[in-house]
């Protein structure tokens, strides 16, 4: 029983998946990470999602079948193969998913390869060849090594040099144009249940009109708006949650609480290509953390008690930039800029204090994202066809204006945020930014927060929980 999609049906060659231990790990891996430090309600798993975006998969996968079942011979394989991909996609995830898989691997190595999707397959293929190499396994997983194969590619969105039934490859991980179940899941389970009022849209009714045309799914032309609808609820759910101020706080504690555990309590960048390792770490390592008794973990056994005093990263400020940012001395992408710059750029604007303190490089967190409508700059629209009925044959592009005429004309912003971990350091940190900002951006006014200042986070927050 699924809160978001009700009764879901699940039959035996999903069961033999789901009861694994690499399956099971979702339990213990929750969908958003460490938001529920600021939205309490944010406590779902991977687990659940990975069980709705497998139904949505496969009720995808029938309703095509339904409409076009003479062009495109959907087998019962196939269904099997597309939502077994949906159910097995977020197997990958890292201890507090993103923080782990885009924050502190790429700090302990920077030109790390490694990605979720990559891991994902790895634990799927690990979970198949033990259930049919283990004699204690209740079931075998009953799939043909090409079908695993096929699932791995879905889960990655790799065509592999494959050239036909390419529309398969648009259910789970839609790289064309972003508009997939996964997505269809996750905006309404999490807005659901945090309780949140942003704009809805009506995935039903995409699923329900979609087509085949072309080897692509497309939608009818009267449901670009509510496809407009889509791309902007996760722009919220990005710009109001996923990047809120404080949780972005959290997760740079949390990245140095890692960066104290690695290779003591495990070695992170070898564990994550050892399936059997892997399979045990999940959020739960902050406990495991917690329980040793070995000296070394005593700098992240302090981190924790930080966060549970909701003592957090003062926040210094942060700089809002688009496409294309005007430096002193030119133009430069925003884009590129947002590579360039590190926590050293900053400390080259620092003055030592009245009281001796110098600001440091390992003082200073700079936390870099992006916030889109999922195609970097460009409109969702440009990359979705659609069809006008009754003729069923033929997709094309829909101009923007055709949509409606009140739409964004920039559909891509760079932010720039700065944390200090040392509060006696903020006024440093924020004079550093300040000059930074002005000297290299010509930018003249960071947006910041300026009561603050010296004050313990959990002092400002208590309103947000």
């Amino acid at each position: 029983m699924d809160p978001i999609h009700g009764y879901i049906g699940l039959d035996q060659l999903y069961w033999d998946i789901i009861d694994t231990e690499q399956f099971q790990r979702l339990r213990y891996l929750k969908q958003l990470g460490c938001v529920n430090y600021v939205f309490p309600t944010a406590v779902h798993n991977r687990f659940e999602h990975c069980i709705g975006t497998c139904h949505l998969a496969r009720k995808q996968m029938k309703q095509l079948d339904k409409k076009q079942h003479t062009q495109l011979e959907i087998s019962e394989q196939d269904i099997y193969n597309v939502s077994i991909a949906g159910l097995c996609h977020d197997l990958g995830h890292g201890p507090f998913s993103h923080v782990f898989d885009n924050h502190f691997l790429r700090t302990v190595n920077p030109n790390l390869e490694w990605t979720h999707e990559w891991a994902s397959t790895n634990l799927f293929r690990h979970l198949v060849d033990k259930s049919q190499s283990d004699t204690d396994e209740r079931h075998p997983i009953d799939l043909h090594a090409d079908d695993v194969n096929l699932i791995c590619d879905l889960i990655e969105g790799e065509k592999r040099g494959r050239s036909e039934r390419l529309w398969m490859f648009e259910i789970i991980n839609n790289k064309r144009n972003s508009i997939d179940v996964d997505k269809f899941d996750y905006i309404l389970r999490d807005t659901r249940m945090m309780a949140l009022s942003l704009g809805e849209y009506d995935y039903k009714i995409l699923m329900k009109d979609a087509r085949v045309i072309n080897d692509q799914i497309v939608y009818p032309a009267k449901h670009s708006f509510e496809v407009m609808k889509l791309f902007q609820c996760r722009y919220d759910l990005y710009k109001q949650i996923y990047n809120h101020l404080t949780v972005h706080s959290i997760e740079i504690i949390l990245c140095d609480v890692l960066k104290a555990a690695h290779k003591v309590l495990c070695d992170f960048e070898q564990a994550i290509y050892d399936p059997e390792q892997y399979t045990y770490l999940t959020d739960n390592i902050i406990f495991d953390i917690q329980m040793s008794k070995d000296p070394r973990l005593a700098p992240a056994q302090e981190l924790i008690k930080k966060l549970k005093r909701r003592d957090f990263y003062p926040y210094i400020g942060e700089v809002v930039f688009g496409q294309d940012t005007k430096q002193l001395g030119g133009t430069i992408k925003g884009k590129e800029l947002m590579k360039r710059i590190t926590e050293k750029d900053i400390v080259q604007f620092a003055s030592q204090d009245s009281y001796g303190l110098e600001l440091l490089e390992e003082d200073l967190a700079l936390r870099k994202y992006s916030l889109n409508f999922a195609q970097g700059d460009k409109s969702p629209l440009d990359c979705v066809q659609f069809y006008k009925s009754p003729n069923f044959e033929e997709a094309g592009y829909i101009d923007s204006k055709q949509v409606s005429l009140i739409t964004p004309s920039v559909f891509q912003e760079h932010v720039m945020r700065l944390f200090v971990k040392d509060a006696r350091k903020v006024g440093m940190a924020e004079q550093a930014f300040t000059r930074f900002a002005r000297e290299v951006l010509g930018i003249e006014d960071i947006k910041r927060r300026k009561e603050q200042s010296g004050m313990k986070m959990s002092q400002q927050v208590v309103n947000v929980v």
